[in-house]
């Protein structure tokens, strides 16, 4: 027998999972030195793809990075549209032509479609009039404005102005604008009167909130006002696209009372003297009242991928609470007062119970098979 072959004993004892020689014992020193090299190299490759895919997914700006250089790539000419003839030429500049046509149409609806809007906008004026005067308790409800089934509650006669703390409690009863809500900003909200919408005149393409202010504590603005821009461009599908937002300067009656800031006390020691001191500064706050100050992306920001990513997102957020406001809050105002207009976003899923039992059967039979298996195999 040569050096290079194996000894067996003669009895060659009965294999079990214990005493099994390996898968690989017939094979040459070459042939495993290979497979071992391969199979690190398969893991040294995986371990890098899992840690780039890590990368970029724990990083958004890399990704939009990425992302954007791969939206260069679009549109570049594979060289087909050149290729084709002449006459194939004419007739997709006719095409274009056509759809040129199309966008001129599209911009002359979306212009009428604002003028329509300012138009019914005068009809809804006297309602939200009348709406304030009854939240402020400037009049009281009319006979003719109560449903018939209304019954006064007799049990209940205190003399109470309005409707206290109305519009607080709406911002409060809208998920996205209620996180905005500090503790610390509820007393100046409790001033707030009431809220409106208008569209800016014509020759502009946006829109203006208002918020109404009696007296408080906090600031001097009766009214403080948000207005959104459009561009003057549409968007490829014929909406209007957002551009900026602006908000009125707050003017604080004191600046202990500017609830978009905190001051921290920091104590310093001086590592010379080892003397201590108190040092305070300001630092910005969570508050509701920072959607007065809309974020803006400057070049600095621009250039800066994190930065402008950052200010991208915090803009959309902004564009959002303010389509909420115009949208949700200002005509549906007493539905966010009483808690109905975000339960109605969820009733389909209250209408799923039936799917629901289905669930819960399927999930009782299975645990019944899992349970019957389980004592099969125990048996």
């Amino acid at each position: 027998m040569s050096d290079s072959s194996i000894e067996m004993k003669d009895a060659m004892p009965l294999q079990t999972p214990q005493n099994t020689p390996s898968a690989g014992f017939n094979l040459s020193k070459s042939t495993l030195e290979k497979a071992r090299e391969d199979l690190a190299t398969k893991k040294e490759d995986d371990s890098v793809q899992n840690q780039v895919q890590g990368l970029i997914s724990n990083n958004p700006a890399m990704l939009s990075m990425i992302q954007g250089r791969l939206s260069t790539l679009v549109g570049k000419s594979s060289g087909y549209v050149e290729s084709l003839p002449a006459n194939v030429h004419a007739r997709i500049y006719a095409l274009k032509g056509l759809q040129n046509d199309s966008e001129s149409i599209q911009v002359e609806y979306r212009e009428k479609m604002l003028e329509l809007e300012r138009k019914f906008e005068k009809m809804y004026d006297p309602l939200f009039s009348r709406r304030a005067e009854i939240v402020q308790g400037i009049s009281e409800a009319k006979p003719e404005e109560l449903d018939q089934e209304f019954e006064v509650m007799k049990n209940n006669n205190r003399d109470v102005k309005g409707i206290p703390n109305f519009w607080l409690t709406c911002l409060q009863n809208v998920y996205l604008v209620a996180e905005m809500i500090s503790s610390r900003d509820v007393a100046a909200l409790e001033s707030l009167k009431d809220i409106r919408f208008s569209n800016l005149s014509e020759g502009q393409k946006g829109y203006r909130l208002e918020f109404d202010f009696a007296p408080n504590d906090y600031f001097s603005n009766n009214v403080l006002t948000k207005t959104y821009y459009y561009k003057q461009e549409l968007s490829p599908t014929g909406e209007f696209l957002y551009d900026r937002a602006e908000g009125d300067e707050i003017e604080w009656k004191r600046p202990d009372c500017n609830l978009t800031v905190e001051v921290e006390t920091k104590k310093q020691r001086n590592k010379r003297t080892k003397q201590t001191r108190m040092v305070r500064s300001t630092v910005p706050a969570d508050s509701f009242f920072t959607f007065f100050v809309p974020p803006q992306v400057n070049e600095e920001e621009s250039d800066s991928e994190d930065g402008f990513e950052d200010k991208t997102e915090l803009m959309e957020l902004d564009y959002q609470l303010g389509e909420i406001f115009k949208d949700q809050i200002i005509p549906l105002a007493v539905e966010c007062y009483l808690g109905n207009v975000e339960g109605d976003e969820f009733e389909d899923d209250e209408d799923e119970d039936e799917f629901s039992d289905e669930n819960s059967q399927a999930f009782d039979e299975s645990s019944d098979e899992d349970a019957v298996l389980s004592s099969g195999l125990s048996d």
